[in-house]
């Protein structure tokens, strides 16, 4: 596998000491007019760009690890995956069921943060069963989004979500709901209402008028 990052893992000491050397001003000269509010302000936000850094060099050796896994799950038969993907779902299947018995709202976004590696993994490892061929040059974030596509073309993808509403039946919706001024004004609405909906279902879209 081919070497993915180009700088080092910052040691942990590194992190206190590197924001401490970013939130001092570089010294001036007697002579030179100094803002020392703005150079306060620009060594704080210095202190946070490196910090970004750091973190960003970090995430990118976690991802770079994850996809040692992915190796391996290549490297597996059809037999070894269907092991690996009926343990996670075990895994993802107990901590749902935990946090239904007891978990507060605040748990349950706790466990599905905790839970995304998982169902990443498991949908690579499907992908593969279905013939997906994974570069191991690509981002491990890319590799999560070409298994979710390549589980999508054959229609076996995540189906969560609702779907779109045209944009016809969101102005029908907001008409039937529009309060009017005098009769004049309600026949317009009124009239503009019928033809979009004439349109609606000339485009095969049916909405449902709310009762008053």
């Amino acid at each position: 596998m081919s070497k993915v990052f180009t700088k080092p893992a910052a040691p942990v000491g590194a992190i206190k000491s590197a924001i401490a050397e970013a939130c001092v001003a570089q010294p001036v000269s007697k002579n030179d007019p100094v803002n020392q509010p703005l150079a306060n302000e620009k060594a704080r936000k210095g202190a946070g760009a490196a910090l970004a850094d750091m973190l960003c060099t970090e995430l990118q050796q976690q991802a770079g690890k994850l996809k040692m896994y992915v190796q391996s799950l290549m490297d597996l038969d059809s037999d070894g995956r269907m092991g690996f993907t009926s343990y996670l779902g075990s895994v993802i299947k107990e901590r749902r069921v935990l946090v239904k018995e007891n978990g507060t709202s605040l748990y349950k976004a706790i466990n599905a943060s905790a839970s995304v590696r998982l169902a990443e993994m498991n949908t690579i490892c499907k992908a593969l069963d279905k013939g997906l061929t994974i570069d191991l040059e690509q981002s491990y974030h890319t590799i999560v989004g070409m298994a979710r596509e390549h589980l999508r073309a054959l229609g076996e993808g995540d189906k969560r979500g609702r779907k779109a509403t045209h944009g016809i039946v969101k102005l029908l919706k907001y008409l039937d709901k529009l309060e009017t001024i005098d009769a004049a004004d309600k026949a317009a609405i009124t009239s503009l209402y019928n033809q979009a909906a004439e349109l609606a279902i000339s485009m095969g879209l049916a909405v449902e008028k709310d009762e008053a």
